[in-house]
């Protein structure tokens, strides 16, 4: 006999975020281009990097709670103090039991963390991670896709690996990580608030909640 599956409800709090933004009636009238609708879609971009930032490092206080500030995950070593090792990266990827292999995922930074894992070199001075270049046969790091065959998702908000304490890199299946969303991102313009200085503003709100659940 199998031990007993557990279930139960989790519990997802849900928080408003918000961002505004004046605009003066001259600006929305003499300008050569859409200034409303260019804003609108920075808006948009905004909330989308608050999405990714609250799902990696939300602390839970006021915000989402983000897969880093989740306690009882596994946690490898990379093998050395403020780097990252070859052993360390393919101990990472074989610590996951195969049955979760399906939808997993590296997820880091671009700058930092990638660029020292494409330029970790062998004996031989050659890149690891490497592609031979067209026509020369010369092994040059390529900015790839994947990493030991599963996907690589690269975010800024991830912290650097250049710091001893920081976690780095994440790998696994990201479908654990439920993001709720109660009400999508609307975009309003009040034209009264601010009639007096010539102004209208452009108000965003979104209502949404997340923690790593599964």
């Amino acid at each position: 006999r199998v031990s007993e599956p557990t279930f139960g409800q989790a519990r997802i709090p849900i928080y408003t975020a918000m961002l505004s933004l004046p605009i003066t009636n001259d600006m929305v009238e003499d300008t050569g281009f859409d200034i409303m609708g260019w804003s609108a879609d920075k808006f948009r971009e905004t909330i989308d990097l608050l999405y990714e930032d609250m799902i990696i490092n939300g602390s839970g206080a006021g915000q989402p709670t983000g897969i880093l500030n989740k306690t009882g995950l596994t946690t490898v070593v990379s093998g050395a103090a403020a780097d990252i090792t070859g052993d360390g990266i393919v101990n990472l990827a074989f610590n996951l039991p195969p049955q979760y292999d399906q939808g997993a995922a590296f997820v880091m930074n671009k700058t930092v963390t990638a660029r020292q894992i494409f330029k970790l070199k062998d004996g031989e001075g050659r890149y690891l991670w490497a592609a031979p270049a067209e026509g020369g046969g010369l092994m040059v790091p390529k900015l790839r896709s994947d990493l030991l065959g599963y996907d690589v998702l690269y975010t800024e908000f991830m912290p650097d690996s250049n710091v001893a304490s920081n976690k780095p890199i994440i790998f696994g299946d990201l479908t654990g990580y439920y993001l709720v969303q109660r009400v999508g991102f609307t975009i309003s313009v009040l034209r009264e608030l601010y009639a007096e200085t010539n102004q209208v503003l452009i108000l965003g709100r979104v209502r949404f909640g997340g923690d790593l659940v599964e």
